[in-house]
């Protein structure tokens, strides 16, 4: 079979229904295989916005897509995108087409090594220049991107290597699974303990909670402890902002006034599947203060890496959400809201920027206004 429907068999059994991109030849034998393999393409205006757009694709479907795109200037412009992906932790494959392997280091035109330019803003990235190398690798970059701290992977095939026919077996290839982590329960307990001694604890909830789909978990969570939340900013929306619990963001350009308020009062910090971004801490001093944190992530690497935790627990969030729930259920703990938690509504409200205002010419604010009180709630947009 040839290497070019082999990598498209393989996408779909990964569950790619949809890919990105811009056609060109040297990826062209990949594209002849997409329709028949049902992978449905969007074509894109630029090659930065076929990675934006399969980023984009997973944060709306929770489903990996595929990036697509020619050698040379074609594949360098998927960089910005890869590395938004990177830094977000949004899980992708970019697919480039290259230059005959017998051209690669030649300087030929438009044979530029982009395995090693991505390799900074991907989890991995490989050039093949063994075809039989190529449903052996497919798997382990599906399997990369979505491992612990999910990312964009990038696969180079050079034009020979995608018009090789090699032995595969379908029946006998497949996916590899990716374990969940699970938290260590005398860590849960701790965890636990600690939130319950502090007089003014908050539950600090990041993107990581979002992409392990422990929304649910996160809610039952603040409202068996009474947790006043605040998310991040790629975790908005991860509980409804109008919740009697939700006090807002935090940051010094991110930030709503009474989240920041909210937060410099806090005694202790349960962070789950955050990193600690400087546009969400400002200035570590004021933000570390004089408070406990509870670092729980999937990224071994994040803990203690910005902010230092008394406690870290490197686990999937969703488990540990799950353990923590369990434990505090198993005690029989079920925390009334104290009078601080329970004016959060009010305080919220009354804190909030203006925004029905009626100059003219009309404030930006306005437009804002008008915006939300049209649109509902579940709309997207798109900046």
């Amino acid at each position: 079979m040839q290497v070019a429907e082999v990598v498209v068999r393989i996408l779909k059994d990964e569950g790619i229904d949809v890919a990105f991109g811009i056609p060109g030849a040297s990826i062209n034998p990949v594209y002849k295989y997409l329709p028949e393999g049902g992978i449905t393409h969007y074509i894109a205006r630029h090659e930065e916005g076929a990675v934006h757009a399969a980023d984009a694709y997973f944060r709306v479907s929770g489903k990996m897509a595929a990036a697509l795109c020619t050698s040379g200037p074609g594949a360098t412009n998927f960089v910005t995108g890869l590395y938004t992906a990177q830094i977000d932790s949004i899980p992708l494959i970019a697919i480039t087409g290259q230059n005959t392997t017998d051209q690669l280091g030649k300087e030929a035109f438009q044979c530029v090594d982009i395995a090693a330019i991505a390799r900074p803003v991907t989890k991995a990235a490989w050039c093949i220049t063994n075809p039989a190398d190529v449903p052996g690798i497919l798997r382990q970059a599906f399997h990369i991107a979505r491992s612990d701290r999910p990312g964009p992977v990038l696969i180079d095939l050079p034009l020979d290597v995608q018009t090789a026919s090699i032995d595969w077996e379908p029946g006998r290839d497949r996916s590899i699974p990716v374990p969940r982590k699970a938290p260590n329960q005398e860590d849960i307990r701790q965890a636990l303990a600690l939130v319950l001694e502090a007089e003014r604890p908050v539950l600090l909830l990041g993107g990581g909670v979002i992409l392990a789909g422990a929304e649910k978990e996160a809610r039952e969570l603040a409202e068996l402890l009474s947790l006043p939340v605040i998310n991040t900013y790629t975790a908005k929306g991860v509980i409804p902002s109008r919740h009697p619990l939700y006090v807002g963001q935090v940051g010094i350009q991110i930030g709503t006034p009474f989240g920041n308020k909210f937060f410099l009062e806090s005694d202790l910090v349960l962070a789950i599947g955050c990193r600690f971004n400087d546009r969400h801490t400002g200035k570590l001093g004021v933000y570390i203060g004089d408070r406990r944190f509870i670092h729980i992530d999937v990224d071994p690497h994040q803990i203690g890496k910005i902010v230092p935790a008394e406690l870290g627990i490197v686990a999937d969030a969703k488990l540990a959400i799950a353990a923590l729930l369990a434990e505090a259920q198993r005690q029989g703990i079920k925390r009334v809201p104290s009078g601080r938690v329970a004016a959060i509504p009010q305080e919220r409200e009354a804190m909030r920027r203006k925004t029905d205002y009626e100059d003219h010419p009309i404030k930006p604010q306005r437009v804002f206004h008008e915006i939300n009180a049209f649109f509902d709630e579940n709309t997207i947009f798109t900046t």
